[in-house]
Parts: C-alpha cells; structure tokens; sequence
C-alpha cells in the first residue's frame, strides 16, 4: 500500500461514527451472524446492517469481508491512533 492511499483512509476513518465503529469492531472480534452481533451491540438487525454498510463506503470496500480486512488493516496496522 503506498503512502497516499494510507492517508485517504486514515482521513475517512475519522469519519467513522462511534456506532459504525463498534460494528466493525464487532464484525473483526466476532464469529456470530448479524442477529448475534445486533444483539450483543443492543440495536436492531436493520441498524446494525445499516451501520455495517456505511463504513463499507466511507471505507471504500465492496464486500463485509472486504470491510474487515480494511478495518483491521487500519486498526491493527497502526494507521488509526
């Protein structure tokens, strides 16, 4: 990954809302389906997918898995702080 791309999703991270980052978070830590996953987070299955699909586009990632692998990779890769 070269270092502009880096920066254009740290800046859009920031854009993350608390509740989209807890789903993502959720969706990295958990091996559950989105009504687990709801239920842990207390909202509802539709918000959840809502919130889930939303970082997917502030993210700029076409799949659930594709969203993971991006939110770990920001997380994880020290590009978030």
């Amino acid at each position: 990954m070269n270092t502009g791309n880096s920066e254009s999703l740290n800046v859009e991270i920031v854009s993350l809302t608390p509740a989209e980052t807890r789903a993502c978070n959720e969706l990295i830590l958990a091996d559950a389906g989105d009504k687990e996953l709801a239920e842990h987070l207390g909202i509802s299955v539709c918000t959840l997918r809502e919130h889930l699909q939303v970082a997917k586009a502030k993210l700029g990632a076409r799949t659930r898995a594709g969203l993971a692998v991006k939110w770990h990779t920001l997380t994880c890769g020290g590009l978030l702080k």
